[in-house]
């Protein structure tokens, strides 16, 4: 938007997400407080995080993604607020690619992601 910046990366998205992915996303996620992992941490009820053993399948190619990766992530795994969700779920399914703001980025770009 104000052009000061030499390059851009972005991770972990792309211009849009299969609204399959999504409703999968949604329907992997619990209350963080019943993780064994954040059990302890005093969150209420509006903290969630992903059912154990459903990140493979949401986050990487299962066939090709090694098992150690996989199981690390679940145990870095952290937490996202109800508000995060019910703001930031619009944005990925609008705008259209087409019309996606990233379209207006001009500078060298390292675009991170893994399975489309």
């Amino acid at each position: 938007m104000y052009r000061d910046v030499d390059a851009f990366v972005l991770t972990g998205m792309m211009h849009s997400v299969k609204p399959s992915w999504l409703d999968m996303s949604l329907a992997s996620t619990y209350p963080a407080f019943l993780d064994s992992k954040f059990a302890s941490a005093g969150l209420d009820s509006g903290y969630l995080t992903t059912v154990p053993g459903t990140r493979g399948s949401l986050f990487y190619y299962t066939p090709n993604a090694d098992p150690s990766v996989t199981a690390l992530d679940e145990d870095l795994k952290d937490t996202i607020s109800l508000p995060e969700i019910q703001e930031g779920t619009p944005l990925f399914s609008s705008p259209p690619p087409q019309t996606a703001p990233s379209r207006a980025i001009t500078v060298r770009t390292l675009l991170g992601a893994g399975r489309p």
